[in-house]
């Protein structure tokens, strides 16, 4: 897992989430290959235990929906690139 800088945290989690509130029609595409990979992976796990929606990286403990959108940031079990 990366360590959390404040370069991170502005280069990388907050331009993530700004394209969970601000779709962008690249990004979206990006997201719904990227997901797809994530939804057969078996390091996802539920954020809240017992709760269906919402899954986390197992890996590096990033909430799918930020992960996938995020154009600056690779997975970290190597299945998906930067």
């Amino acid at each position: 897992m990366e360590k959390l800088t404040i370069e991170h945290v502005f280069g990388t989690i907050i331009p993530a989430w700004y394209n969970v509130v601000f779709r962008d029609p690249e990004v979206e595409k990006l997201a719904l290959e990227r997901g797809e990979i994530c939804r057969n992976c078996e390091n996802i796990t539920p954020i809240i235990r017992d709760v269906k929606k919402g899954k986390k990286c197992g890996l590096c403990g990033c909430p799918i929906m930020g992960l996938v959108r995020s154009r600056d940031y690779g997975c970290e079990g190597k299945k998906w690139p930067r």
